[in-house]
């Protein structure tokens, strides 16, 4: 068996633990039918940035208010709802392993970060049985704004009330996120005497790929800084089927 995640493979022979993991997902479980819920998850009175924190606090603790927030769980990863979607379908995923960010990686993690990438690659496979319509990207935030390493599965179509502004879309496109296959390729590289880092950018080089131009990631044509016009032509572009 062979599995997927952006232009990454990674075989059996050469990752037996995390493609056991891939096989035995796909093999036993079916994601859901997605049920987003209609608001974001409450803080009761905390920072924003520790939501992801508070929900697996609570899905630990065995509360049940916070179910409806997640679409999948499992014994070493869970998928949340993101509480403002960018897409029409916008998914996180989490380790229960608390590691604050991607930046928090290191080479220990590899094994981690290898069976991560199997439950994202099994949660495309999930989602693309039940939106064949849609196409799809994954990756990490090179600069996140919240705490708990997490990982963005969303659709392209980048039609959400909640995509407002030019910070909002281009923190969704490459390089700002960052695919899976980049954050394992410069763990292992870290493992083999490299920099010993999963995301090599700085956070002020990643925070001036905020302020780029706009571009279609379907099509390729360029906006500058005419949010409102690429917003129209997101809702009449359409990407060529992954």
């Amino acid at each position: 068996a062979l599995f997927v995640v952006g232009v990454h493979l990674i075989t059996p022979m050469e990752e037996q633990e995390a493609s056991a993991l891939f096989e035995r997902l796909s093999a036993s479980e079916h994601l859901a039918p997605l049920c987003p819920p209609t608001k974001p998850l409450p803080l009761a009175g905390g920072h924003f940035s520790t939501v992801l924190q508070v929900g697996l606090q609570r899905l630990e603790a065995g509360d049940a208010g916070v179910l409806p927030h997640f679409a999948h769980v499992g014994e070493e990863f869970v998928t949340s709802f993101d509480g403002f979607p960018k897409s029409k379908v916008h998914l996180l995923v989490l380790p229960r392993l608390r590691i604050a960010g991607a930046r928090d990686l290191t080479a220990e993690h590899l094994s981690l970060a290898r069976r991560l990438t199997a439950y994202v690659a099994w949660l495309l496979c999930e989602l693309a049985a039940q939106r064949p319509e849609l196409t799809w990207r994954q990756g990490v935030h090179s600069n996140p704004s919240l705490q708990q390493l997490h990982v963005h599965v969303l659709s392209e179509d980048f039609q959400s009330p909640c995509m407002k502004n030019k910070k909002h879309y281009n923190s969704f496109q490459p390089p700002f996120l960052l695919g899976l296959e980049s954050v394992l390729a410069n763990l292992e590289q870290s493992v083999e005497g490299g920099p010993a880092c999963a995301v090599r950018a700085s956070k002020e080089e990643a925070e001036s790929w905020l302020k780029r131009d706009l571009t279609c990631g379907g099509c390729g044509t360029c906006f500058a800084n005419r949010f409102v016009e690429l917003k129209r032509h997101l809702d009449v572009c359409r990407r060529p089927s992954a």
